[in-house]
Protein backbone atom coordinates (compact mmCIF):
# COMPACT_ATOMS: atom_id res chain seq x y z
CA UNK A 1 0.00 0.00 0.00
CA UNK A 2 2.82 2.35 0.91
CA UNK A 3 4.52 1.59 -2.40
CA UNK A 4 1.34 2.37 -4.35
CA UNK A 5 0.93 5.66 -2.48
CA UNK A 6 4.53 6.60 -3.22
CA UNK A 7 4.09 5.82 -6.92
CA UNK A 8 0.93 7.94 -7.07
CA UNK A 9 2.72 10.83 -5.35
CA UNK A 10 5.65 10.63 -7.77
CA UNK A 11 3.26 10.57 -10.73
CA UNK A 12 1.43 13.67 -9.49
CA UNK A 13 4.72 15.48 -8.83
CA UNK A 14 6.11 14.67 -12.28
CA UNK A 15 2.83 15.65 -13.92
CA UNK A 16 2.84 19.01 -12.11
CA UNK A 17 6.45 19.67 -13.12
CA UNK A 18 5.65 18.75 -16.70
CA UNK A 19 2.71 21.13 -16.78
CA UNK A 20 4.79 23.92 -15.26
CA UNK A 21 7.43 23.52 -17.92
CA UNK A 22 4.95 23.34 -20.78
CA UNK A 23 3.24 26.53 -19.55
CA UNK A 24 6.43 28.38 -20.35
CA UNK A 25 8.27 26.69 -23.20
CA UNK A 26 10.96 27.89 -25.57
CA UNK A 27 11.52 27.25 -29.23
CA UNK A 28 15.27 27.21 -29.81
CA UNK A 29 17.19 27.19 -33.08
CA UNK A 30 20.76 25.86 -33.05
CA UNK A 31 23.75 26.19 -35.37
CA UNK A 32 26.10 23.38 -36.37
CA UNK A 33 28.09 23.91 -33.14
CA UNK A 34 24.93 23.38 -31.06
CA UNK A 35 24.83 27.04 -30.01
CA UNK A 36 21.41 28.64 -29.65
CA UNK A 37 21.14 31.21 -32.42
CA UNK A 38 17.50 32.12 -31.84
CA UNK A 39 15.03 31.63 -29.01
CA UNK A 40 11.30 32.29 -29.21
CA UNK A 41 8.90 32.34 -26.27
CA UNK A 42 5.61 33.82 -25.16
CA UNK A 43 5.19 35.51 -21.80
CA UNK A 44 3.12 33.94 -19.04
CA UNK A 45 0.31 36.44 -19.61
CA UNK A 46 0.17 35.39 -23.30
CA UNK A 47 0.37 39.05 -24.33
CA UNK A 48 3.84 39.21 -25.86
CA UNK A 49 5.98 36.99 -28.07
CA UNK A 50 9.73 37.55 -27.79
CA UNK A 51 12.38 36.46 -30.26
CA UNK A 52 15.99 36.58 -29.07
CA UNK A 53 18.72 36.66 -31.71
CA UNK A 54 21.99 35.44 -30.23
CA UNK A 55 24.40 37.37 -32.44
CA UNK A 56 27.08 37.22 -29.72
CA UNK A 57 27.28 33.42 -29.73
CA UNK A 58 26.49 33.34 -26.02
CA UNK A 59 26.37 29.94 -24.34
CA UNK A 60 23.15 28.33 -23.13
CA UNK A 61 23.66 29.51 -19.56
CA UNK A 62 23.87 33.15 -20.65
CA UNK A 63 20.80 32.80 -22.87
CA UNK A 64 18.89 31.34 -19.92
CA UNK A 65 19.99 34.23 -17.71
CA UNK A 66 18.97 36.83 -20.29
CA UNK A 67 15.64 35.08 -20.83
CA UNK A 68 15.00 35.26 -17.08
CA UNK A 69 15.96 38.93 -17.12
CA UNK A 70 13.50 39.64 -19.92
CA UNK A 71 10.67 37.97 -18.01
CA UNK A 72 11.51 39.63 -14.69
CA UNK A 73 11.85 43.06 -16.31
CA UNK A 74 8.70 42.55 -18.38
CA UNK A 75 6.52 41.88 -15.33
CA UNK A 76 8.04 44.74 -13.32
CA UNK A 77 7.79 47.31 -16.12
CA UNK A 78 4.14 46.58 -16.91
CA UNK A 79 3.24 47.69 -13.38
CA UNK A 80 4.11 51.19 -14.64
CA UNK A 81 2.24 51.07 -17.96
CA UNK A 82 -0.33 53.86 -18.23
CA UNK A 83 -2.37 52.47 -21.10
CA UNK A 84 0.15 52.24 -23.94
CA UNK A 85 -0.51 49.26 -26.24
CA UNK A 86 2.90 47.78 -26.98
CA UNK A 87 3.74 45.49 -29.86
CA UNK A 88 2.67 41.87 -29.47
CA UNK A 89 5.91 40.72 -31.10
CA UNK A 90 9.27 42.04 -29.92
CA UNK A 91 12.68 41.04 -31.24
CA UNK A 92 15.84 41.41 -29.14
CA UNK A 93 19.26 41.37 -30.81
CA UNK A 94 22.20 40.49 -28.55
CA UNK A 95 25.47 41.87 -29.89
CA UNK A 96 28.93 41.62 -28.38
CA UNK A 97 30.46 44.79 -29.83
CA UNK A 98 30.49 48.03 -27.83
CA UNK A 99 27.96 50.57 -28.97
CA UNK A 100 24.92 52.48 -27.77
CA UNK A 101 21.87 50.25 -27.27
CA UNK A 102 18.58 51.36 -28.73
CA UNK A 103 14.93 50.45 -29.00
CA UNK A 104 12.36 50.78 -31.75
CA UNK A 105 8.66 50.07 -31.40
CA UNK A 106 9.09 46.31 -31.73
CA UNK A 107 12.85 45.82 -31.67
CA UNK A 108 15.68 46.13 -29.16
CA UNK A 109 19.40 46.04 -29.91
CA UNK A 110 21.70 45.38 -26.95
CA UNK A 111 25.50 45.53 -27.01
CA UNK A 112 28.22 44.31 -24.63
CA UNK A 113 26.21 41.17 -23.86
CA UNK A 114 29.33 39.24 -22.88
CA UNK A 115 29.42 41.34 -19.71
CA UNK A 116 26.77 42.07 -17.09
CA UNK A 117 26.08 45.77 -17.51
CA UNK A 118 24.05 45.89 -20.73
CA UNK A 119 20.89 48.01 -20.61
CA UNK A 120 18.19 45.44 -21.33
CA UNK A 121 15.68 46.60 -18.71
CA UNK A 122 16.11 50.22 -19.79
CA UNK A 123 15.45 49.51 -23.47
CA UNK A 124 12.59 47.12 -22.72
CA UNK A 125 10.94 49.91 -20.71
CA UNK A 126 10.96 52.08 -23.83
CA UNK A 127 9.22 49.36 -25.83
CA UNK A 128 6.61 48.48 -23.19
CA UNK A 129 5.80 52.01 -22.00
CA UNK A 130 5.97 53.78 -25.35
CA UNK A 131 7.85 56.79 -26.61
CA UNK A 132 6.44 59.88 -28.27
CA UNK A 133 2.94 60.93 -29.26
CA UNK A 134 0.65 58.51 -27.42
CA UNK A 135 -2.43 59.66 -29.29
CA UNK A 136 -1.16 58.21 -32.52
CA UNK A 137 0.86 55.33 -31.10
CA UNK A 138 4.05 56.78 -32.51
CA UNK A 139 7.58 56.06 -31.32
CA UNK A 140 9.51 59.33 -31.36
CA UNK A 141 10.82 62.21 -29.26
CA UNK A 142 7.90 64.56 -29.78
CA UNK A 143 7.12 64.90 -26.10
CA UNK A 144 7.70 63.51 -22.63
CA UNK A 145 11.44 63.01 -22.96
CA UNK A 146 12.26 63.51 -19.27
CA UNK A 147 9.86 60.73 -18.29
CA UNK A 148 10.85 58.59 -21.28
CA UNK A 149 14.39 58.38 -19.91
CA UNK A 150 13.69 58.93 -16.22
CA UNK A 151 11.33 55.95 -15.92
CA UNK A 152 13.75 53.46 -17.57
CA UNK A 153 16.67 54.68 -15.42
CA UNK A 154 14.53 54.34 -12.29
CA UNK A 155 13.14 50.94 -13.31
CA UNK A 156 16.59 49.59 -14.18
CA UNK A 157 17.72 50.31 -10.63
CA UNK A 158 14.49 49.06 -9.09
CA UNK A 159 14.55 45.72 -10.90
CA UNK A 160 18.31 45.09 -10.78
CA UNK A 161 19.90 47.40 -8.17
CA UNK A 162 23.10 45.34 -8.22
CA UNK A 163 23.80 46.05 -11.89
CA UNK A 164 26.39 48.70 -12.72
CA UNK A 165 24.57 50.48 -15.50
CA UNK A 166 24.07 54.24 -15.49
CA UNK A 167 26.62 55.20 -12.87
CA UNK A 168 28.90 52.30 -13.87
CA UNK A 169 29.21 51.47 -10.18
CA UNK A 170 27.09 50.07 -7.38
CA UNK A 171 26.07 53.59 -6.38
CA UNK A 172 22.38 54.45 -6.36
CA UNK A 173 20.88 57.04 -8.68
CA UNK A 174 20.41 59.43 -5.75
CA UNK A 175 23.99 58.94 -4.57
CA UNK A 176 25.28 59.70 -8.06
CA UNK A 177 22.98 62.71 -8.23
CA UNK A 178 24.62 64.00 -5.04
CA UNK A 179 27.94 64.04 -6.91
CA UNK A 180 26.42 66.08 -9.74
CA UNK A 181 25.13 68.58 -7.17
CA UNK A 182 28.54 68.79 -5.50
CA UNK A 183 30.12 69.51 -8.89
CA UNK A 184 27.60 72.33 -9.52
CA UNK A 185 26.63 70.60 -12.76
CA UNK A 186 22.88 70.27 -12.32
CA UNK A 187 20.71 71.04 -15.32
CA UNK A 188 17.57 73.11 -14.62
CA UNK A 189 14.63 70.75 -14.25
CA UNK A 190 12.40 73.04 -16.27
CA UNK A 191 14.86 72.69 -19.15
CA UNK A 192 14.88 68.88 -19.00
CA UNK A 193 11.08 68.84 -18.80
CA UNK A 194 10.70 71.05 -21.88
CA UNK A 195 9.78 69.15 -25.05
CA UNK A 196 12.33 71.01 -27.19
CA UNK A 197 15.04 72.22 -24.79
CA UNK A 198 15.25 68.80 -23.16
CA UNK A 199 16.45 67.32 -26.45
CA UNK A 200 19.66 69.35 -26.20
CA UNK A 201 20.60 67.43 -23.06
CA UNK A 202 18.83 64.07 -23.09
CA UNK A 203 19.76 63.57 -26.74
CA UNK A 204 23.08 65.40 -26.59
CA UNK A 205 26.00 64.22 -28.71
CA UNK A 206 28.25 64.88 -25.71
CA UNK A 207 28.33 61.67 -23.66
CA UNK A 208 28.89 63.35 -20.30
CA UNK A 209 26.03 65.80 -20.83
CA UNK A 210 23.68 62.98 -21.76
CA UNK A 211 24.85 60.88 -18.80
CA UNK A 212 24.18 63.73 -16.35
CA UNK A 213 20.76 64.25 -17.92
CA UNK A 214 19.84 60.59 -17.51
CA UNK A 215 20.98 60.53 -13.87
CA UNK A 216 18.99 63.69 -13.10
CA UNK A 217 15.89 62.39 -14.86
CA UNK A 218 16.13 59.05 -13.05
CA UNK A 219 16.75 60.61 -9.65
CA UNK A 220 13.85 63.03 -10.02
CA UNK A 221 11.44 60.29 -11.11
CA UNK A 222 12.61 58.12 -8.21
CA UNK A 223 12.01 61.04 -5.83
CA UNK A 224 8.47 61.46 -7.17
CA UNK A 225 7.67 57.78 -6.65
CA UNK A 226 9.08 57.98 -3.12
CA UNK A 227 6.89 60.94 -2.19
CA UNK A 228 3.66 60.77 -4.21
CA UNK A 229 1.05 58.11 -5.05
CA UNK A 230 2.37 55.64 -7.61
CA UNK A 231 -0.63 55.82 -9.96
CA UNK A 232 -0.49 59.61 -10.20
CA UNK A 233 3.21 59.51 -11.16
CA UNK A 234 2.70 56.66 -13.63
CA UNK A 235 0.13 58.81 -15.41
CA UNK A 236 2.77 61.51 -15.94
CA UNK A 237 4.68 59.22 -18.28
CA UNK A 238 5.06 60.67 -21.78
CA UNK A 239 3.04 63.73 -20.85
CA UNK A 240 3.03 66.37 -23.63
CA UNK A 241 2.65 69.07 -20.95
CA UNK A 242 4.74 67.70 -18.09
CA UNK A 243 5.36 70.98 -16.28
CA UNK A 244 1.66 71.78 -15.84
CA UNK A 245 0.77 68.13 -15.17
CA UNK A 246 3.39 67.97 -12.41
CA UNK A 247 1.73 70.91 -10.69
CA UNK A 248 -1.68 69.28 -10.97
CA UNK A 249 -0.41 66.03 -9.43
CA UNK A 250 1.83 67.48 -6.70
CA UNK A 251 0.25 70.87 -6.08
CA UNK A 252 3.66 72.50 -6.59
CA UNK A 253 5.26 74.32 -9.48
CA UNK A 254 8.39 72.85 -11.01
CA UNK A 255 10.78 75.27 -9.28
CA UNK A 256 9.40 74.28 -5.87
CA UNK A 257 9.65 70.58 -6.72
CA UNK A 258 13.19 70.99 -7.96
CA UNK A 259 14.24 72.82 -4.80
CA UNK A 260 12.74 70.16 -2.51
CA UNK A 261 14.24 67.30 -4.51
CA UNK A 262 17.76 68.77 -4.58
CA UNK A 263 17.64 69.67 -0.87
CA UNK A 264 16.59 66.11 -0.07
CA UNK A 265 19.50 64.65 -2.07
CA UNK A 266 21.97 67.12 -0.59
CA UNK A 267 20.86 66.39 2.98
CA UNK A 268 20.31 62.63 2.89
CA UNK A 269 23.30 61.47 0.84
CA UNK A 270 26.99 61.83 1.59
CA UNK A 271 29.46 63.17 -0.93
CA UNK A 272 31.36 60.53 -2.85
CA UNK A 273 34.63 59.32 -1.44
CA UNK A 274 37.68 59.38 -3.67
CA UNK A 275 37.26 55.65 -4.25
CA UNK A 276 33.60 56.09 -5.20
CA UNK A 277 34.49 58.87 -7.62
CA UNK A 278 36.71 56.42 -9.48
CA UNK A 279 33.75 54.07 -9.91
CA UNK A 280 31.42 56.40 -11.75
CA UNK A 281 31.55 57.06 -15.46
CA UNK A 282 32.34 60.78 -15.29
CA UNK A 283 34.03 61.73 -11.97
Amino acid sequence: MRTIFLLIFCFIFLYACSNEKSAFSYKDTYDESNVITMREFTTDDKQTHFTIYNESELNDERIEAITDEINTSYEAILEYNNGYEWSEKISIHLRKSSNTPYALKDEIVIYDTWGEDYQLTHELAHVLLGVGNMRYGEFDNENGLLTQEGFPVYLSERVYPEKDIHSHSSLSIHKTMKHIIDQNETIPLETLAHNVKGLLYLRSNDDKTQWKSYIQAGSFIKYLFENYPKDSIVNLYNSPSLISDLKEVTGKDIDKLESEWLKYIDKEFDSLTEEEKLEILYP
